[in-house]
């Protein structure tokens, strides 16, 4: 066993079921053939990174850990920079890309968006998105 190698499911089954018994078992990432591009290599990027991606339209509660429901609406309280950070990273940017458009350091990206998950009631970047995608960010 390779316990440092992240395990990706690439399928194409695109059921909200399925999405979130892979990530409970430990699947870092949950990526749809249907999925092409940029977004393929910005998933797969996110994901060497350590992060948990799924793709905003499979993210659910059960895909996210331990998600609180947001008390307000998503722009409440959070900076117009943690907005904006929000707001590309929906796009499916990486921190990396984030910190380029804005010319900005990449250690500057994370902090932002540890911020506005906390503000927002995300407990990573997966739940960040769907919350975001619910409230029509």
């Amino acid at each position: 066993m390779m316990p440092d190698v992240p395990v990706v499911i690439f399928s194409a089954s695109e059921n909200n079921l399925t999405v979130s018994n892979a990530i409970k078992n430990g699947a870092q990432g949950f990526i749809p053939k249907s999925t092409r591009g940029r977004s393929l290599v910005n998933a797969l990027r996110l994901i060497l990174a350590g992060e948990i991606y799924v793709p905003p339209s499979l993210a659910t509660n059960e895909t996210a850990q331990e998600a609180p429901a947001p008390a307000a609406t998503i722009g409440d309280g959070l900076t117009p920079r943690e907005l904006e950070n929000l707001r590309m990273l929906v796009k499916g940017l990486s921190n990396k890309e984030i910190a380029r458009e804005l010319g900005v350091q990449g250690v500057t990206i994370k902090l932002h968006l540890r911020n506005a998950y906390r503000k927002i009631g995300a407990s990573n970047r997966v739940d960040a998105v769907r919350i975001a995608v619910e409230q029509k960010l």
